[in-house]
């Protein structure tokens, strides 16, 4: 795989599909914000930011095709937003720029929130977790809770809704970092309900929570959702350049949506 042309970035690869059949959702990103310091985009589930992934246009592509950045510019995220995540995606177009959203992070001026779909009933209305996490390994990049290595980070929790078997959570992430939101979860035992590298499932099935479902005779069932549960809704911050406050939105995209309006009608738990 190549970069675009600019700026080089730290090398990553993403996981191929691990099923062909599963359906592709192809979607554009949204742009939330744009001006001469930064891009602020409401990415869409199975889109990379800058790497080509699953046939599909990096968001680098999309904007360079509208007509927002140039062939020879190449803005860099400020956190990792990997293809199976959707939301808000903060994109730097200078080195000054990432610089000060970096620093915003560092301090806990950078507030990110997050919706997440998780496995499990929570024993409180909210929580706060506060464990330091690091790299796996130097090989490994996945998270895992350190606490005589790993970095400082806060992630603290408010339940939205209670389904049977799952709950949806409001998450607020410090630093600003969404991959620290799943490891946390998978840490005091709510795993996100989609998230098989942080010990939740592979997908989530209407027939798991609906009561007498009847499978159809002509295709198999499809997932409501079958990718990484999370979704970026919002942030807070101060413009790179400006220092002015910057509060942004990103609306759920079709499946998380989806998937929401089935548990809500298939999956309450009963009053006895």
């Amino acid at each position: 795989m190549k970069y675009r042309s600019g700026k080089p970035r730290i090398e990553r690869e993403y996981p191929p599909r691990e099923d062909a059949g599963v359906r592709k959702i192809s979607t554009a990103a949204e742009v939330l914000h744009l001006d001469e310091s930064l891009i602020v985009v409401n990415k869409p589930p199975r889109v990379s930011l800058d790497l080509a992934w699953d046939d599909e246009p990096t968001v680098l592509d999309q904007l360079e095709s509208a007509g927002r950045i140039t062939a020879d510019e190449s803005p860099v995220s400020v956190y990792m937003l990997e293809p199976l995540l959707s939301g808000l995606a903060i994109l730097a177009r200078s080195d000054a720029a990432l610089a000060e959203l970096h620093r915003q992070m560092a301090d806990g001026e950078m507030v990110l929130s997050c919706l997440a779909l998780v496995r499990g009933r929570a024993e409180s209305s909210e929580g706060v977790i506060d464990q330091p996490v690091g790299a796996k390994s130097r090989t490994n990049t996945l998270l895992r809770v350190d606490p005589e290595a790993g970095r400082p980070a806060v992630t603290r929790w408010q339940v939205r809704d209670t389904y049977i078997g799952a709950a949806l959570l409001d998450c607020t992430t410090q630093p600003a970092d969404p991959n620290q939101v799943r490891v946390h979860l998978q840490h005091i035992g709510l795993p996100l309900m989609v998230d098989v590298a942080y010990g939740g499932g592979s997908a989530l099935l209407l027939s798991s929570f609906k009561a007498g479902y009847r499978p159809s005779g002509r295709h198999p069932e499809r997932p409501l959702i079958d990718r990484i549960s999370i979704h970026v809704q919002r942030v807070q911050m101060r413009h790179p350049a400006t220092g002015a406050p910057l509060a942004l939105e990103a609306g759920l995209h079709k499946d998380f949506r989806a998937a929401l309006h089935q548990l809500d009608r298939f999956g309450r738990i009963t009053a006895l």
